[in-house]
C-alpha cells in the first residue's frame, strides 16, 4: 500500500509536467460522383477540428492535448470495418468518432467493445445500437430512429389521424428507409394503421408514378421520409408546386436561433474552404449534423479531462463513455441531454408554409423526446389545404370502401341505373375510339408505306462547282476564320426539283429502313418551322446515302459568327439567339421533344439572316460522323457521366448546349471562351472530372453583352439541372432584355432592322476592298513602270500587247568592268552580288537625272538607251554627259572587299535607228533590236579602261559641243564591221558638274571619295552599301542622292 502511494505521488507530477497527446480517429464518408453527405468530411468535418482546437484551448489541463486522424468509410460496411482494423492495427486512439452510417456504425462498435475504446458519434441513428450490453462504448448525440419515430406519432396522434403512407428516398446510406420503417413500427404499435410503404430513386421514373398513387389511393395522410428535399425560400413560384407544398409538414432537429450557433456556422463555412477545399453554395446551410460532431469531440474531451483530474484510467472506454450517461450538458446547439442509456433526448421542430401567397416557412409546433408529447404552438394559426378551416380527416366520412354508409334500395336502383347509362356510353365512347384509332392507325401506316421523303440520287444534279468552302460562302470575305485559318468545312450542293439543296453525307454503310427509321423519317419530313431546316428528302438507295436538305446560302451560324468582316451588334445577336430558340422550342413541343445536338455548325444561315436548325434525329444512320473536340464542349454534365441514355433530361442538355452557344453568339470568340490561356484538351479533361466539371464555364469578354443576358446564359450552363430554364421561360427572358426600351417591335421590324444591317456593312466592306483595290493597282503601276517604259506599260494595260516601234535616231552606252573575271574568281558570290549592287544602284541614282532609259544589267554589263521611248534631238549629248557622269562616279567608287583595287570601267557609245518591243508573254522585256545596238556593244568591247569609247555617228553628234574634248582613235577593224574610224570622249577642262542642268532642273554634284564611304544600307550578307540610300522595289530611285541643287 505504501509503495503504490509512493508510485501515485510521484507519478501525477510527471504527466502533469509533461503531458499526453490523445489522438482521436474520425471515421466520416467523403464526397464521391454519386452522392454529397450532409455528414461527410466536406462539410461538417471542420467541426471536428474547431471542437478540439476549443478543447485544446479550454478544457484540457496539464499539458495534455487533443490531436485527430480522418479515415473515409464510404458509407460502405466493407470500406468502413476494413479501414478501421487498418487504423487501430497501426496507431494507438484514445477515441473514435463516427462513422454516421449506421451498417458502419453497427460492426466499429462491436469492434470498439471489444477493444474497450470510447466511440462518440454524431449521427448513427440505428435502432440496432439501443442495446448497450453489446455497444457499451457508443455515445450517440442524434436523436435514434425510433425518437423520429415517437415525434411523428405524437403528431398525428395530436389530430387525431390514424391513417398514413410512408414514402423514403432511396440513399447510399438507407437513413431514410431505416426512419421509414422505425416510423412504421411505432406507428402500430399505436394503433395507428400504415397502408403502404414506399422507397423512391432520385430520378423520376414511371414506376414510381404507380407507386405514389398507390400511397395517395390508400390513405390521405402520406409521410415523405424525403430529408433531401424541401421548399427554399426566393424559389421561383410554380402555382402547382406552392399548392402541393402547402400541403406539407417538414418535421426538422430543432436548431437554437441563438448567436453562438449562427457564430459557428459561419466558422464552418469558412474553414471548409482552406482545410478540405469545399466551397458552400449561396444559397446551402451548415448541416445540423456538423454541430452534433462538435459536439461528440466536445463531450469526448470533457469526460476525458474529468477522468484524468480524478486519477481514472484515460484509456478505459467504458469509463469515459458512460460517465456521461443520463447527464446533461450546454452545447453548441442548445441544450444537450443524454439518457441513461447514452443516446441523446433529442428536440424536433416542425414547420409549414404559411400560405400560398407569401411562399413563407414558419414553425407550428414542437417535440422534445424528454417530454415525448408534440406541442403545437398556440400563437400559430395552421392554414390547411383547399381552404378548409379546420383540419381534414385521414379518410373518406364512409370509409375507403363505403363500409360506414350502408346503401337502401332506392340507393341500389339509382346506382344500377347510373351505372347502365355508363356502360353503355363507356362502349359507345370505347367504339368510336377503337374506330378512330384504326383508321388513324391505317393512315399512318399508309403515309410511312409511301416514303414521300425518298428520293432517288440520279434525280440530284450536281452543281459544277462541285463543293464551296466556308470562306467563299460571304464572296467579299477574303480574310481567314479567327484562329482558324485552315479550317475550311465543305458543304456539297446540287439541284433537286428546280431547287437548291444542300446534301449531307450517310457514313453508315447499312441504312435499315425499318418501320421504326421509317415513322422517324416521315415524322421529321413532315417537321415545318421557320427555324428548322426543312428536309427536302433522304436517298437510301444505292451507295451514294444523303440526306438533302433546304440550302442556306449564308453557310453555319459558326461561319457567320467568325466572318470577322461581318459586324454583328447587340440586336443582331439577340435575333440570332431568338431564332435558335423558337426552334428549339418547337421541337420541343413536337414529337422529338428535344434536338440533342446543338452546335453552331448545325444553325445554318440563310439568305435574310434567319436561323434554322439542322442535324437532328436519325441518331443511328449519323453513327459515324466525326466527333471534334469542339463539339464536346456543348454538352451537358449529365451527357458526359450519365451512362443510360434514356435517364438523360434531354431538354435541361439543350438548354445547357444552348447556354454554351449563346456566349459564343456574344463573344464571338470561339466555342468556349477563357480568360486565361489553356487548351481545348485541358479543357475536356476538367469538364469530364466529377470534382471539377461544375467550377469551369466560359467567360465573358469585357462590354459585348449586358449583366443581365450574362446572368441568362449562366443559369442556362448550370451544373443543377433544376435551376435552368426551360425554353418557353428563355423566350421570354432574352424578349424582355432584347426589347427592353422598344416597345412595339415586331417580327418585320426586326427582319428590316437585320437586312439595313447588313447592307450598311456590305457598303463599308465595299468602300474598304475599294481602297485595297486601288492601293493594290498603284503598287502594280508603280512596279510594272520600273519594268517597262510608262508609255510603254500604258500601252500594254489598254491593248494587252504592245505594237513594234522603229526610231531612226538613238544613242545607246554599253560599259562593262574591266578584270571582271578576275575579281569574280578571287571573290564570294555574296561579294560578287554586293559590290554590283552598290555600283549599279549608284549609276541608277546618276541616270535618273539625264533623259535616258535603262534597257538592262546583264552581269557586269551595263546598257543605257538615250532618244526613247521619248524622242529627243540632243540623245547624243545626254548620253555623254552621262557616261563622263559614270565614269567620275568610277574614279571614286570604293570596292568594299577589296579596298586596294581600283574599280575600271571600259564605256562605249553608238548612235543610230533602232527597233523597239515587248518580248515574250511571262517576263515580258522591252528589248532593241538592230544593227546599233551590236556596234554600241562593239564600242565598248574594242574600248580601254577608264575611257570613252565612241564611233564616228556620235561624234558628230555630239562634235559642237565645247564641253566635250573628241579625240580621234583612228580606223579599227571591228569584228563584223569591218573598219570603222572611231575616237575618244573626254570632258573639257572647263567641264563643271555645277554647270550641267539635268531633266529635273537640278545640278549635278558627283560625291568624293569621303561621301562614297559614309554609312548607308546593308547588302544581303548584313554587310553595308557605301554611299547609298536603301530602296525597295516599289520605291522611286533615290535621285536626290546623288543630285543637288544650287
Amino acid at each position: 500500500m505504501v509503495s503504490t502511494w509512493l508510485l501515485s505521488c510521484v507519478m501525477i507530477p510527471f504527466t502533469a509536467i509533461w503531458g499526453r497527446e490523445f489522438k482521436i480517429l474520425i471515421l466520416l464518408p467523403r464526397t464521391n460522383t454519386h452522392w454529397k453527405y450532409s455528414f461527410g468530411t466536406e462539410m461538417s468535418g471542420v467541426a471536428a477540428l474547431e471542437a478540439i482546437d476549443f478543447a485544446n484551448a479550454n478544457i484540457l489541463t496539464g499539458n495534455n492535448s487533443l490531436t485527430a486522424d480522418f479515415a473515409d468509410t464510404r458509407c460502405d460496411q466493407i470500406q468502413g470495418l476494413g479501414i478501421v482494423v487498418d487504423k487501430l492495427t497501426s496507431t494507438n486512439y484514445s477515441a473514435i468518432v463516427g462513422p454516421p452510417c449506421s451498417p458502419v456504425c453497427k460492426h466499429v462498435g462491436r469492434l470498439a467493445a471489444y477493444k474497450n475504446i470510447p466511440m462518440f458519434n454524431g449521427v448513427c441513428q440505428g435502432i440496432e445500437m439501443l442495446n448497450k450490453n453489446v455497444f457499451s462504448t457508443l455515445t450517440r448525440f442524434l436523436g435514434t430512429f425510433d425518437l423520429v419515430g415517437g415525434a411523428v406519432v405524437s403528431f398525428l396522434k395530436t389530430y387525431k389521424w390514424k391513417r398514413v403512407s410512408i414514402i423514403a428516398q432511396k440513399h447510399a446510406d438507407p437513413i431514410w428507409t431505416l426512419t421509414r420503417d422505425a416510423v412504421g413500427v411505432l406507428a402500430e404499435k399505436n394503433n395507428i394503421s400504415v397502408a403502404a410503404k414506399e422507397t423512391l430513386d432520385l430520378i423520376p421514373r414511371t414506376t414510381h408514378l404507380s407507386q405514389f398513387q398507390t400511397a395517395v389511393n390508400t390513405s390521405r395522410i402520406v409521410n415523405r421520409v424525403y430529408g433531401d428535399f424541401t421548399w427554399q425560400q426566393g424559389s421561383p413560384r410554380d402555382e402547382d408546386l406552392l399548392k402541393a407544398f402547402s400541403a406539407v409538414f417538414w418535421l426538422n432537429y430543432f436548431e437554437p436561433p441563438t448567436a453562438q450557433y449562427k457564430d459557428f456556422q459561419e466558422r464552418v463555412i469558412k474553414r471548409s474552404k482552406t482545410e478540405f477545399n469545399f466551397t458552400y453554395e449561396s444559397d446551402e446551410n451548415v448541416p445540423y449534423q456538423a454541430a452534433n460532431l462538435y459536439e461528440a469531440v466536445y463531450l469526448y474531451a470533457v469526460s476525458l479531462n474529468n477522468t484524468l483530474e480524478e486519477g481514472g484510467d484515460p484509456d478505459d472506454g467504458r469509463l469515459v463513455s458512460q460517465r456521461l450517461w443520463g447527464k446533461s450538458f450546454s452545447g453548441i446547439a442548445g441544450n444537450i441531454s443524454l439518457n441513461s442509456n447514452g443516446d441523446r433526448n433529442q428536440g424536433y421542430t416542425v414547420k409549414k408554409m404559411k400560405d400560398v401567397e407569401s411562399a413563407q416557412i414558419e414553425v407550428v409546433g414542437h417535440y422534445f423526446s424528454i417530454k415525448g408529447v408534440y406541442e403545437p404552438d398556440t400563437n400559430v394559426s395552421i392554414h390547411w389545404p383547399g381552404g378548409r378551416s379546420e383540419q381534414p380527416s385521414d379518410g373518406p366520412a364512409c370509409g375507403w370502401e363505403n363500409e360506414l354508409c350502408p346503401e337502401t334500395s332506392q340507393d341500389l336502383m339509382q346506382t344500377l341505373i347510373i351505372s347502365v347509362v355508363i356502360v353503355v356510353f363507356s362502349l359507345v365512347l370505347v367504339g368510336s375510339l377503337v374506330v378512330l384509332l384504326i383508321y388513324r392507325k391505317l393512315k399512318w401506316s399508309r403515309d410511312i408505306a409511301e416514303m414521300r421523303w425518298k428520293c432517288n440520287y440520279d434525280d440530284v444534279k450536281m452543281h459544277a462547282s462541285g463543293t464551296e468552302s466556308r470562306m467563299s460562302r460571304i464572296s467579299l470575305n477574303t480574310k481567314g476564320s479567327y484562329g482558324r485559318g485552315d479550317d475550311v468545312r465543305f458543304t456539297e450542293m446540287g439541284l433537286y426539283k428546280g431547287a437548291t439543296v444542300a446534301i449531307k453525307r450517310l457514313l453508315s454503310e447499312n441504312v435499315i429502313l425499318n418501320e421504326k427509321y421509317m415513322s422517324e423519317m416521315k415524322q421529321i419530313y413532315d417537321l415545318s418551322h421557320n427555324n428548322i431546316a426543312k428536309i427536302i428528302g433522304v436517298c437510301v438507295d444505292g451507295k451514294d446515302k444523303c440526306i438533302l436538305t433546304e440550302y442556306c446560302a449564308k453557310g453555319s451560324l459558326q461561319d457567320v459568327l467568325w466572318n470577322e468582316d461581318l459586324k454583328l451588334d447587340s440586336t443582331f445577336k439577340f435575333s440570332l439567339m431568338l431564332d435558335v430558340i423558337e426552334g428549339l422550342r418547337y421541337l420541343q413541343n413536337s414529337f422529338r421533344k428535344c434536338h440533342g445536338n446543338l452546335k453552331s455548325s448545325n444553325c445554318l444561315v440563310d439568305t435574310r439572316f434567319v436561323v434554322k436548325l439542322s442535324d437532328f434525329g436519325l441518331v443511328d444512320w449519323r453513327k459515324k460522323q466525326e466527333v471534334k473536340n469542339e463539339d464536346i464542349l456543348y454538352k451537358s454534365p449529365e451527357e458526359l457521366f450519365e451512362e443510360r441514355p434514356a435517364f438523360i433530361n434531354k431538354k435541361a442538355s439543350d438548354v445547357y448546349s444552348f447556354g454554351i452557344l449563346a456566349q459564343e453568339i456574344v463573344n464571338r470568340r470561339g466555342t468556349w471562351y477563357l480568360k486565361t490561356e489553356i487548351d481545348v484538351e485541358e479543357i475536356l479533361k476538367l469538364l469530364k472530372n466529377p470534382m471539377t466539371c461544375h467550377k469551369i464555364r466560359p467567360d465573358f469578354d469585357e462590354d459585348v453583352c449586358s449583366e443581365s443576358l450574362q446572368d441568362i446564359i449562366r443559369r442556362c450552363w448550370s451544373h443543377t439541372i433544376e435551376k435552368r430554364p426551360t425554353v418557353d421561360e428563355l423566350s421570354v427572358d432574352i424578349k424582355n432584355t432584347a426589347y427592353k426600351g422598344k416597345k412595339g417591335l415586331n417580327i418585320m421590324d426586326n427582319l428590316l432592322n437585320r437586312m439595313e444591317q447588313y447592307a450598311n456593312n456590305l457598303e463599308s466592306l465595299i468602300e474598304e476592298r475599294t481602297g485595297q483595290y486601288l492601293d493594290e493597282k498603284k503598287r502594280v503601276e508603280d512596279l510594272l513602270h520600273r519594268l517597262l517604259p510608262r508609255s510603254v506599260a500604258k500601252q500594254l494595260q489598254t491593248k494587252g500587247f504592245v505594237e513594234p516601234e522603229s526610231y531612226d535616231c538613238v544613242s545607246i552606252y554599253f560599259s562593262d568592268i574591266v578584270g571582271f573575271t578576275s575579281i569574280s574568281a578571287s571573290s564570294t558570290p555574296f561579294e560578287i552580288v554586293n559590290f554590283l549592287n552598290d555600283l549599279y544602284t549608284a549609276f541608277d541614282a546618276i541616270i535618273d537625272g539625264f533623259d535616258v532609259y535603262k534597257v538592262e544589267t546583264i552581269g557586269d554589263a551595263y546598257m543605257v538607251v538615250s532618244g526613247l521611248p521619248n524622242r529627243i534631238s540632243n540623245h547624243a549629248q545626254e548620253i555623254c554627259h552621262m557616261a563622263i557622269a559614270l565614269l567620275n562616279i568610277a574614279k571614286t567608287f570604293e570596292i568594299k572587299h577589296k579596298a586596294d583595287e581600283r574599280l575600271k570601267l571600259r564605256i562605249g557609245i553608238h548612235t543610230g535607228s533602232v527597233v523597239v518591243g515587248v518580248v515574250g508573254l511571262k517576263m515580258p522585256r522591252y528589248c532593241l533590236f538592230g544593227d546599233t545596238v551590236n556596234t554600241a556593244s562593239r564600242m565598248e568591247s574594242n574600248g580601254e579602261a577608264m575611257k570613252i569609247h565612241i564611233s564616228s555617228d556620235t561624234q558628230k553628234q555630239c562634235n559642237t559641243d565645247s564641253m566635250f574634248i573628241i579625240t580621234l582613235r583612228g580606223e579599227l577593224m571591228i569584228k563584223g564591221k569591218g573598219m570603222m574610224t572611231t575616237y575618244w570622249l573626254q570632258q573639257s577642262d572647263s567641264y563643271n558638274f555645277s554647270n550641267l542642268t539635268l531633266k529635273d532642273g537640278s545640278f549635278l554634284t558627283i560625291p568624293s571619295a569621303e561621301t562614297q564611304r559614309s554609312p548607308g544600307r546593308q547588302n544581303i550578307d548584313g554587310s553595308e552599301i557605301h554611299g547609298i540610300k536603301p530602296s525597295s522595289p516599289f520605291d522611286k530611285p533615290p535621285t536626290k542622292l546623288m543630285c543637288t541643287r544650287h
